[in-house]
């Protein structure tokens, strides 16, 4: 792959003929919010955000963060964090089916290992994926306030899960003073496939004025699905029920101590995966495996209870943030293993798993007042989490027939168990003074210690208990510099860190590392921020470098069939996230954000599953996206308007040299997503009409078209909307 070209497929031409030529040459990103606009039609820097874990200005934050508000998602259409990814330059999300995501920032994100690799926060509570691939937990976007990503390692205030960045979703809180609450539905339907329906709403009430207020927050869908199984006699396999309620009380104890807690309940249940075989292109999608009486079905059950406890005090807030997470998955599957001698036709294993895990958070810290030229935070951090997956399954094995050729059996298959315990702890601060006016010096630092305990293959027999302490230390140091009011730029040095792991006993007897070892990576930060002719551009710019350090992947062993995980070598990964907000009349204003990622193997051990050269799996070299967004009136107290957005994004690749496949090196494919939306408000209605994916994207958006399960995105979608706030 060439790293240094950027390819525009036929549909990008398309999309940027429609959004037309009025971008600023060479910029490619819009900073996913820029607050509220003026009278005058300028665009308001004075974002506040929590990324620092205190509240500051975005433009004065020292740091690469996108924010994407809620008014934005809704606008936007955006339902989940894949199509988020595809609007936040650097962020890529990897979903073969909803509910299961795997998030990748800055080219750090990788599927193996011993845990994940990009923190995720609800508010101020972690809720970090665990479990073997570290899927992140499926949350609703609705009704929330906004999301910021903090690209790049965020070790210090985040801890070790946030190596690549964080994601955190912040929720609207519960108003003390008055009631208020939205609502709508909608319906549309996609292209070879079935009708969508979705319902959803949130109401806050004040029980006690100034005191006391409940916000509930509810999502209902019915999604059709457009990829059938017809062996099977199953048509749109892929539909997909999801229930979600958040239910949170603000308690204002007096007028230094508050209390919010959070309590949420998520029901997703989706009958096949998203993989289709997209060499039928224009005729029925269908799944590419499709043996009749083969399960595939999905259900993800979250559970989240949180309580967030807040003092002021003189001189600061001490904070305690509470959280307990409980996820139950039930999965079948067919899983293709990969072909090669000397074994039997072995083609894969049907199984069903079964996943548990919960996770306890605990933090505490306490912010000093921002007041004065020093500002602080320091804390205390524990998790506790523990995951047990189990299950059963059969060996698919083709047979030959002088007849019949080749046909397929089931053969009763028990797939190891997986349970481990984990337990570590945290002790961070940080801190930033301001010299001058102008220039401010910040640093930080945390000390981090994991106890990881494993059980594999016989559950709880003590000869295969294994237990390993990892520790760390993670700074990270940053200077800002205001060159006038409407500039900041800014360089920063930072380090992350990912625990080691286990295999198991029988590969150690096998003679293959019983341990593999930790993860480092060093990142090195350039950024701008600005405002220019009179606020109605907002701009920023951020180069990066990051040294990536004993990356753990995973090689075939073949005399069990089974991965291995180990430290594959050393890699680089540069690039530049670029963002940019225009309103170029009081009507009309236009953004685009993206970034360009070069990112390869630079050391690599004798028998790895990478060359030195090979990109990092998972890995696209670019995605941008184009916004527009023209108010207008259809008439007298009937405001309308006419939204596009337009998303790219590049290929990327899965690699494994030692695998025997035919095709050790797989891709997705560019994908091209067109949205629009055209709307008129009456009073506090919308009624809308909407379409997603207009372009008809069925290009594989996971790279396994070698491994035969083409992951595709949902297909056009045309529909309506009707929503109403009070």
């Amino acid at each position: 792959m060439n790293h240094s070209e950027i390819r525009l497929a036929p549909a990008s031409i398309r999309a940027l003929y429609v959004l037309g030529s009025v971008c600023v040459a060479g910029a490619f990103g819009t900073v996913d919010a820029l607050a509220e606009e003026t009278d005058s039609g300028s665009l308001i820097e004075e974002i506040v955000v929590t990324a620092q874990k205190r509240e500051t200005s975005l433009i004065d934050t020292p740091m690469s963060v996108s924010v994407t508000t809620g008014d934005q998602i809704d606008e936007r259409g955006i339902n989940t964090s894949l199509e988020l990814s595809y609007n936040v330059p650097s962020f890529s999300v990897q979903e073969r089916r909803p509910g299961r995501q795997l998030y990748t920032i800055r080219g750090v994100g990788n599927i193996f290992g011993s845990s994940s690799l990009v923190g995720v926060y609800l508010d101020d509570v972690d809720i970090t994926a665990t479990g073997a691939r570290a899927y992140q937990v499926d949350l609703s976007l609705y009704d929330l306030e906004r999301v910021e990503v903090l690209r790049g390692p965020q070790g210090t205030l985040y801890g070790s899960g946030s190596v690549g960045g964080t994601v955190r979703f912040i929720t609207n809180k519960p108003n003390l003073q008055e009631v208020e609450g939205k609502f709508e539905i909608s319906a549309f339907d996609t292209h070879k496939g079935d009708l969508s329906y979705r319902a959803r709403g949130a109401v806050n009430i004040p029980l006690a004025q100034d005191r006391f207020a409940l916000r509930t927050t509810f999502s209902y869908s019915d999604d059709g699905g457009w990829i059938d199984q017809p062996l099977a006699g199953n048509d749109d396999a892929n539909d997909t029920e999801l229930t979600n309620v958040r239910l949170s009380g603000l308690l204002q104890i007096n007028e230094n101590f508050q209390a919010l807690g959070t309590v949420i309940v998520h029901r997703n249940d989706t009958g096949a995966s998203n993989v289709a075989n997209v060499s039928l292109k224009d005729s029925e999608q269908r799944a590419f495996f499709d043996t009749t009486g083969f399960d595939t079905g999905l259900e993800v059950d979250n559970e989240f209870y949180g309580l967030t406890l807040t003092y002021d005090f003189d001189f600061g807030t001490l904070t305690s943030a509470t959280g307990q997470l409980e996820t139950d998955n039930s999965l079948s599957d067919l899983r293709l293993f990969p072909f090669g001698p000397p074994r039997p036709p072995l083609l894969g294993f049907e199984r069903v798993e079964i996943e548990e895990s919960e996770v306890f958070t605990q933090e505490i810290r306490l912010n000093s007042r921002s007041e004065g030229r020093l500002d602080w935070v320091t804390g205390f951090f524990y998790r506790k989490e523990e995951y047990m997956s189990t299950g059963e399954g059969i060996a698919v094995v083709g047979l030959p027939h002088p007849v019949l050729g080749t046909f397929f059996i089931g053969v009763p298959n028990i797939p190891p168990d997986v349970s481990f315990k984990n337990k570590s702890w945290a002790a961070f601060g940080n801190v930033d003074y301001r010299m001058t006016d102008r220039f401010t010096l910040g640093a930080g630092l945390r000390y981090f210690e994991d106890d990881r305990e494993t059980y594999d293959v016989v559950r709880f027999n003590p000869m295969n208990d294994q237990q390993g302490d990892f520790d760390d230390v993670s700074p990270r140091v940053y200077a800002s510099y205001a060159l006038n009011d409407d500039v900041n730029v800014y360089v920063s040095y930072a380090q992350g860190f990912r625990s080691g792991g286990f295999n198991t006993p029988a590969l150690a007897a096998l003679g293959e590392s019983e341990t593999y070892g930790v993860e480092n990576l060093t990142s090195y930060e350039l950024g701008a921020k600005m405002t220019l002719f009179e606020d109605r551009i907002y701009a920023d710019v951020a180069f990066f470098y990051s040294d990536y350090k004993d990356i753990q992947g995973v090689v075939i062993n073949f005399e069990l069939l089974q991965l291995v995980t180990k430290n594959l070598g050393e890699a680089e990964i540069k690039g530049v996230d670029l963002s940019l907000s225009w309103r170029v009349t009081d009507n009309l204003t236009l953004g685009l954000n993206g970034n360009y990622t070069d990112h390869e193997f630079t050391d690599v051990p004798i028998g790895g599953a990478q060359l030195v050269g090979d990109p990092i799996d998972l890995v696209p070299d670019y995605n941008y996206s184009l916004t527009a967004d023209y108010q207008f009136n259809w008439g007298p107290n009937f405001p309308g308007y006419f939204r596009l957005v337009y998303n790219q994004q590049d290929t990327f690749v899965f690699i494994n040299r030692n695998s025997s496949l035919i095709h050790p090196v797989d891709t997705s494919d560019i994908i091209s997503l067109l949205s629009a939306s055209l709307g008129v408000e009456i009073g506090g209605a919308t009624v809308e009409v909407f379409g997603r994916n207009l372009l008809d994207e069925y290009g594989t958006i996971t790279p396994d078209k070698h491994a035969f399960r083409e992951t595709q995105y949902r297909r056009r979608s045309l529909g309506v909307r009707f929503a109403y706030q009070f």
